[in-house]
């Protein structure tokens, strides 16, 4: 799954490297679904 998102975020990179902003989306997505794990993980 970690590797999932880095790719993700790899291509988010590669993509748009002069948009910050794009960017930042992406580091916020990535760590809104790494929030939301491990919460789900914690009711296991």
């Amino acid at each position: 799954m970690c590797d999932i998102m880095a790719t993700a975020f790899e291509q988010v990179l590669t993509k748009s490297n002069s948009s910050g902003l794009d960017v930042r989306m992406a580091v916020l997505i990535i760590g809104i679904e790494r929030l939301s794990k491990a919460h789900h993980d914690e009711y296991l």
